[in-house]
């Protein structure tokens, strides 16, 4: 299912039924909301990721981040997020080496420090990004088609994860060689890690990466994931802030 998207269809507090942050803050009896882009507003991953307390509309960077001081002021205990999405949208559109993308990180550094200046006292304030970006050749060579390699495919009974970090599960029996041929076909694309060492960077289960992007890889007998492994496209994040303050 595309959590983005939303595709196919699936009721989303079945998907993800447990209370979010912001719902236990706001029944803790802390000021809570979101300032985010109004499109956003009933979105079935804000529901089942931002609800609790208010969500806040504001159309352009300046605006959000103005809103999200002014509701940190608001009450002796308040936790705000804030969220501005063109940074990762321009760098899909344009990659990480465009002018288009550095404007954008230039921009984002700009709104942080205006968010900055305007904390009450006692604030914390968290900058975040939920994953990084290489710029991929769209060309067939540097792409991996899972579904065209049969040694990729020999001995896995299915992938799980996401693209650029793949869970392959093995059928019973096969997890090593599985394992094994992955490493040999795709190891200068990818990390690939065992369960045992789920850190590539550990040294003993690291593979070549001249130009690739880090992931992880993970195997065991089934039915729990295999490996995992992380090819080489991932994307600078969209930036998130969030901020709090208990005075």
């Amino acid at each position: 299912m595309n959590q983005l998207r939303w595709r196919p269809w699936t009721d989303p507090h079945a998907w993800q039924p447990y209370p979010t942050v912001f719902q236990l803050a706001d029944a803790a009896g802390i000021h809570t909301c979101q300032v985010s882009a109004p499109d956003f507003a009933q979105t079935p991953l804000t529901r089942i990721a931002l609800s609790g307390g208010t969500f806040h509309g504001r159309l352009s960077g300046e605006e959000r981040m103005d809103l999200a001081a002014e509701q940190l002021a608001a009450a002796d205990r308040s936790l705000v997020y804030t969220y501005y999405s063109e940074v990762d949208g321009k760098g899909h559109r344009y990659g990480v080496d465009s002018d288009a993308w550095r404007g954008q990180l230039l921009y984002v550094d700009r709104l942080a420090q205006r968010l900055a200046e305007q904390l009450p006292p006692r604030s914390a304030l968290y900058v975040t990004a939920d994953h990084g970006m290489i710029d991929i050749p769209f060309d067939p060579e540097s792409r991996i088609d899972f579904d065209e390699d049969w040694e990729l495919r020999a001995g896995v009974r299915l992938l799980g994860g996401e693209g650029r970090a793949r869970h392959v599960y093995a059928h019973p029996g096969a997890a090593a060689d599985v394992l094994a041929v992955w490493r040999e076909v795709v190891g200068d694309q990818m990390w690939v890690a065992s369960r045992e060492r789920p850190s590539p960077r550990a040294g003993s289960d690291r593979t070549s990466t001249t130009g690739s992007a880090p992931g992880s890889a993970t195997w065991s007998p089934p039915p729990t994931p295999t490996w995992r492994s992380s090819p080489a496209n991932g994307n600078q994040g969209s930036r998130r802030w969030s901020a709090c303050t208990a005075r």
